[in-house]
């Protein structure tokens, strides 16, 4: 039998992007709300602990070059997460072409 263990920080680990790329990159922590966009300059990392989307069940980190992008429908690489119990589902996908 399988006992749950109890969650916190140290258990979950975290989502991280590095921006790897010469330009700054654009992301957006989207569950059932959206985050402010947050810039990640050249050499910089982005990461949030993994959580649960009350509503939705999973997060999409949605990356674009384009500043303002995830609102013009610029092309985005999606890192989806989903979180059950202690296991953590993903998914790294683009849309609207590669950015």
């Amino acid at each position: 039998m399988r006992v749950p263990m109890a969650l916190n920080e140290t258990t979950l680990g975290h989502a991280v992007v590095s921006n790897r790329c010469y330009i700054p990159i654009y992301l957006w922590s989207v569950g059932e709300k959206i985050s402010p966009q947050n810039v990640v300059q050249p050499g910089q990392k982005y990461k949030e602990i993994f959580r649960r989307d009350p509503k939705t069940g999973g997060v999409a980190l949605k990356i674009t070059t384009d500043k303002d992008g995830l609102y013009t429908s610029a092309p985005q690489t999606v890192f989806a997460y989903n979180l059950v119990e202690e296991l953590v589902w993903y998914d790294l996908s683009d849309v609207f072409g590669d950015p």
